[in-house]
């Protein structure tokens, strides 16, 4: 991730106003910066659950291949600190998601998991 994505998904107040404004915009780079945007918490171990949440189910059934597989990509991180989050985050929601965000969210999951 690029540093301005870090320093924007660092800053408080306005900018998750923004995050969550792009993470609705019909512009689908600026949908699937908004999920990316959301890594460096997740890296540091301060993962906003909610958010991520609220933008993969937003984004869950779009078609278009970087948004499916940023909201996989994001997911393949949590992971790596919270598998149970992730193994029932796309238990619950396998029937809507693609074969490419599944294969990137469960990818680093313990066998068996899901």
């Amino acid at each position: 991730m690029s540093e301005p994505h870090a320093r924007l998904a660092a800053a408080a107040g306005g900018v998750r106003e923004a995050l969550d404004r792009w993470a609705r915009d019909e512009d689908f780079w600026l949908r699937r910066t908004a999920l990316l945007a959301l890594l460096p918490g997740v890296r540091a171990g301060t993962p906003d659950l909610p958010r991520l949440s609220r933008y993969a189910d937003a984004m869950l059934d779009e078609r278009e291949f970087f948004v499916r597989k940023a909201i996989g990509w994001v997911l393949r991180e949590v992971s790596v600190r919270d598998p149970g989050f992730v193994a029932a985050w796309v238990r619950e929601r396998r029937p809507r998601m693609s074969g490419l965000t599944w294969r990137e969210a469960v990818r680093r999951l313990p066998a068996g998991t899901v």
